[in-house]
């Protein structure tokens, strides 16, 4: 079984980039109109701290994709593509861990092996619950 990401998490790389667009765009109508001025060297400064700053945000994002077949559980870093192989006969114990958030309810799922553990993290994946009871019934068997 395989997970797949929302479509927001999608859309925040996509946001990063346009965002210096519009503003762009926002400061230069407002320069126009005489309200605000800015030159152009500490525009570029703050576009070039924009960029860097969604970058850095990007890279620090765990936008995680989880799969697992009848021997391994593969966590796989979308923005890294580090992927970290967890056997099935190592895990211990599996826990469902549900949080509210603003826009609504996702579950954790906590994977203890005899080696560590592992959060499988659920903001931006669909069907976690289902992937947990699936998961359960493989180290079962």
């Amino acid at each position: 079984m395989r997970t797949t990401l929302n479509s927001k998490a999608h859309w925040i790389p996509a946001v990063l980039i346009f965002a210096p667009i519009v503003l762009w765009i926002m400061l230069e109508s407002m320069n126009n109109s005489g309200a605000v001025r800015f030159d152009y060297s500490s525009y570029l400064l703050l576009v070039l701290l924009l960029c860097w700053g969604g970058l850095a945000y990007t890279l620090l994002s765990d936008y995680q994709q989880y799969s697992f077949d009848n021997q391994n559980l593969v966590i796989k870093n979308l923005v890294t593509k580090k992927q970290t192989l967890v056997s099935l006969k190592s895990i211990t114990n599996l826990k469902i861990h549900e949080k509210s958030m603003r826009n609504g309810n996702y579950h954790n799922i906590i994977v203890e092996t005899k080696s560590g553990e592992h959060t499988l993290k659920g903001i931006y994946v669909n069907e976690m619950i289902q992937f947990f009871y699936e998961l359960e019934k493989s180290v079962k068997q």
